[in-house]
């Protein structure tokens, strides 16, 4: 059978249109096996349409990666829609993560092997994300990339743990529930627990985290605004729930839910690894900033101020979660110790090590509320040194600064070459940023005079800055 150019059979759509049109048969055993080969970017459309089932094993899609950049099936879309070329090629690391988990859940629910082709820069992207999530692709089992520039990763390369096994499976679980989402029919709170989390693993037609933060802080303030209307006070409490913010709607909706699978596996774990490992919020702030964009226009579709609240409930979230987690380990080993004290001596040493993982698991809660303590009263000692760590490879600090530089450059300058960019103008606008974004996560009191909005230069191509020292001279 004849190939196009990306390897895929030309009659893979004519078969699969034959197949939807053809009445049932079954089929005879087949001694070949067959290999259905789709596209990265497809494979949300693909689980919608097969409602979370395995994939036919003859259903061969040969359809266009997207990622971050879903308009890569427009060549005219930076133009089209008024972005730099590098932008809409860009991937981030919430879609990533996406598309990660769809990976996995391909792995655990298709009837047969597949093959995802991807671009070389988007396996990068999926490795890392993937990696954090407890769900590895192994590169060695790759097959070598083709002439334009795309791979495909067989499902057999995709490594899935338990951990993120059980996760996937609750999400599935939760997004097959059917659940009430008119919130004026609202009986109870279990109905509004349901309805909140459905919102938040689901969607309401969006796979944008964001979409689905703004979606579920929605749908509970209307809520809340029903319940409002049917108490004795009506004016009183409306006037009260029209005072309130939207970040204490989803404070609200954090203490509602408690430990689920939208923070355990989600950018709600992806920001809070981001600050435990910088130990400073600006990178988590980047990250959800970089989700809240508008992916036509690119532009910010909150106040930054909104974007640093929202991350702190998220990282709080995600950090009581864990301690929950953490409390009810201790419980049970506690109850073990309880058991083996019956004959302490026989069992002194299952004791004593019953006894260390209590107190290992105690210092875990303690360094996850160092964590909070990170974003929500930021070091100063980040804003003073980063100027010297992001130039000074040999600095402690260095790897850090790089970091988090090129998260605020993603966010903020998306597509900007630094190569093409005088350097002192590009450190002194990071540093300016670092400060900006840590003043969000500070006490008013407590803020930095010498960062703000007003203190961001243009940023002098390199050859201008030349000739500007050169007329100095």
């Amino acid at each position: 059978m004849g190939k196009n150019k990306n390897g895929a059979s030309k009659s893979a759509a004519e078969q699969a249109a034959a197949q939807a049109a053809a009445p049932e048969t079954k089929e005879q055993p087949s001694n070949t096996k067959s290999v259905a080969v789709i596209q990265l970017g497809d494979l949300d459309k693909l689980a919608q349409q097969r409602a979370l089932v395995g994939m036919d094993p003859n259903h061969v899609e040969d359809l266009v990666a997207r990622l971050d950049d879903r308009f890569y099936r427009d060549n005219q879309a930076a133009k089209r829609y008024n972005i730099d070329q590098t932008t809409v090629d860009k991937i981030n690391e919430i879609v990533a993560r996406s598309m990660v988990a769809l990976l996995a859940n391909e792995v655990e629910l298709a009837q047969s092997p597949f093959a995802v082709r991807m671009r070389i820069s988007s396996l990068e992207a999926i490795k890392e994300a993937g990696e954090a999530m407890h769900i590895n692709i192994d590169t060695k089992a790759l097959p070598a990339p083709a002439e334009d520039g795309t791979i495909e990763v067989p499902s057999t390369a995709i490594k899935v743990s338990p951990e993120a096994k059980e996760g996937l499976k609750k999400e599935r679980e939760i997004a097959a529930k059917k659940v009430e989402l008119d919130p004026t029919k609202i009986e109870d709170e279990k109905q509004l627990k349901d309805s909140l989390l459905n919102i938040l693993v689901k969607g309401n037609g969006s796979d944008n985290f964001y979409d689905k933060v703004t979606t579920a802080i929605n749908f509970y303030e209307s809520y809340l605004s029903v319940q409002a209307n049917k108490s004795e006070n009506k004016e009183e409490a409306l006037a009260a729930l029209k005072a309130r913010s939207r970040y204490e709607f989803l404070s609200d909706i954090a203490k509602l839910l408690g430990k689920c699978t939208f923070t355990i596996n989600g950018l709600a774990k992806f920001m809070y690894e981001s600050v435990e490992k910088t130990k400073n919020p600006v990178t988590a702030f980047c990250i959800f900033r970089s989700a809240s964009l508008n992916k036509k226009t690119g532009m910010p579709q909150i106040d930054d101020s909104l974007v640093a609240e929202i991350v702190k409930v998220l990282i709080r979230w995600y950090a009581d979660s864990e301690i929950q987690a953490t409390n009810e380990a201790i419980a049970g080993f506690e109850r073990d110790i309880e058991t083996l004290k019956k004959d302490e001596k026989k069992n002194a040493k299952g004791i004593k090590q019953g006894q260390e993982t209590i107190e290992k698991a105690k210092k875990h809660i303690e360094d996850i509320e160092k964590v909070v303590l990170y974003c929500n009263v930021p070091s100063l000692s980040i804003v003073e040194q980063f100027s010297k760590d992001y130039v000074d490879n040999k600095a402690e600090g260095f790897k850090n600064a790089r970091m988090i530089g090129s998260k605020i450059l993603t966010t903020y300058y998306p597509g900007l070459d630094v190569k093409n960019v005088d350097s002192e103008s590009l450190v002194h606008n990071l540093q300016q940023y670092v400060g900006i974004i840590c003043n969000m996560f500070l006490p008013a009191l407590n803020r930095l005079s010498n960062y703000s909005e007003a203190n961001i230069v243009e940023m002098k191509a390199k050859e201008a800055a030349a000739e500007g020292e050169e007329k100095n001279q």
